[in-house]
């Protein structure tokens, strides 16, 4: 299979209406640059990112964006498992 383009992401929450997506840090920094705008995803609630750190100026693009009221938290763990041992809920301070 191929991997996923932006647009595909996009287009992939949107036809599913994905609710809850769990996101690799560096995928949803790109996605962030083109994220469709709140109407094009009205069923997403929750983004849940990890895999390495969570950039303040990111998280800071994202509550200025027009995804701001979709919930974002951080998680971080081991990476050869699906666990993980550190969860953040985001704020905007």
């Amino acid at each position: 299979a191929a991997a996923w383009d932006l647009q595909a992401l996009s287009s992939a929450l949107a036809t599913h209406q994905v609710t809850f997506a769990r996101i690799p840090t560096a995928l949803w920094q790109q996605w962030l640059g083109e994220a469709p705008s709140r109407e094009a995803l009205p069923s997403l609630r929750q983004i849940t990112v990890g895999g390495e750190g969570l950039p303040g100026d990111a998280l800071a693009r994202w509550q200025r964006s027009a995804l701001a009221g979709v919930r974002l938290d951080n998680l971080y763990g081991p990476t050869e498992t699906t666990v993980a041992a550190l969860y953040r809920r985001t704020q905007p301070g």
